[in-house]
């Protein structure tokens, strides 16, 4: 193997490493903006609670039996649902806690 034919297969290998380094950046950044979304909806979520914490509880019980838990559906691992899937996850959710508080017809204390 001669100096060329080397130089031609390092040139080759590392324009597929480019390649490589620009495709990972993009996901990268994709990845990013999707942490930046959970990270939002992570603090709405918990100054809601802190918020609903911190209503005044009343003597008497308010819901006549257990509620169940309420679940926010997140993407399952390993699938990629974009913003549009977040997003769906997060209205899904407030549905739920809507619909819970609906039930409580009153004040609602943890």
């Amino acid at each position: 193997m001669g100096c060329d034919e080397v130089l031609r297969l390092l040139r080759d290998r590392e324009a597929a490493c480019r390649g490589e380094v620009e495709r990972l950046r993009g996901e990268a950044e994709r990845i990013a903006q999707l942490l930046a979304e959970c990270e939002e909806d992570l603090a709405a979520v918990a100054t809601a609670s802190k918020v609903v914490g911190e209503l005044p509880a009343l003597h008497a019980p308010v819901l006549a039996g257990p509620v169940g838990p309420v679940v926010i559906p997140l993407p399952r691992a390993g699938v990629s649902a974009g913003r549009a899937g977040v997003r769906e996850a997060a209205a899904e959710f407030t549905e739920q806690v809507v619909e819970v508080l609906a039930r409580a017809r009153g004040p609602v204390r943890g």
